[in-house]
């Protein structure tokens, strides 16, 4: 029976030295990767989560935008297909292409005034033309070849005078600008004017630019 105990107690003592050793070799080896698998996945959890947060942000931004527009016609809530159909000014372009902005000569002397004409269209999301309701700054300037940059005309154009210039005819439809310039003896000649256009819509406060170059009237 001693024997019996005596094993029994062998046996323990060697279970429990073998739980020891497993307990401390579980705290010395390093991880085997599944742990790195978990931060990942709570790392990816934390970006949903933020996503969702910034998803249901905006959400609540087009619906006070909505709001307001209600408020503003006091005609009721917009309905929210109506609203994302709404056509909205995501570019702004010249016409056609350099053929359509032209510089007409006014006069002869030192000092030369003429009249610039620049054909723009504000584009929609699918690139159709649209109208919009806002304010556009045009600027005609010479850059010599120094790099020195010699303002020619500068028009502020308010929303009336926008809607004023719309054209929708055969020869295209688009807003004609025109912006009267002084150019003085001193420009560089031979050297194609700048033309600069922004535009804001008045409706959501966003500008959008474009700009290229005209040659300029000839004597």
């Amino acid at each position: 029976m001693f024997g019996n105990r005596a094993r029994a107690l062998v046996v323990g003592v060697m279970l429990l030295s073998t739980v020891a050793i497993v307990g401390c070799s579980a705290t010395l080896v390093p991880p085997d990767g599944l742990s790195d698998a978990r931060v990942q996945s709570v790392e990816l959890q934390r970006r949903v989560t933020e996503l969702e947060g910034k998803s249901a942000e905006l959400q609540a931004q087009l619906a006070a935008a909505q709001e307001q527009i209600a408020r503003a016609n006091a005609v009721g809530a917009v309905d929210r297909e109506v609203a994302e159909a709404t056509p909205r000014m995501v570019t702004l372009a010249f016409a056609g292409g350099s053929s359509e902005w032209t510089a007409v000569a006014a006069d002869a002397g030192p000092s030369r005034h003429a009249i610039v004409r620049v054909a723009v269209e504000p584009r929609d999301g699918l690139g159709r033309v649209l109208q919009v309701a806002g304010r556009c700054e045009v600027t005609v300037a010479i850059v010599d070849p120094a790099g020195k940059v010699m303002e020619l005309g500068h028009r502020s154009i308010s929303p009336g005078e926008l809607r004023a210039s719309w054209r929708a005819a055969f020869m295209g439809t688009h807003y004609a600008l025109e912006v009267p310039v002084l150019v003085p003896a001193s420009a560089p000649p031979k050297v194609a004017w700048t033309v600069a256009v922004a535009c804001t819509d008045g409706w959501t406060g966003q500008t959008f630019r474009t700009s290229g170059a005209v040659a300029a009237p000839r004597e």
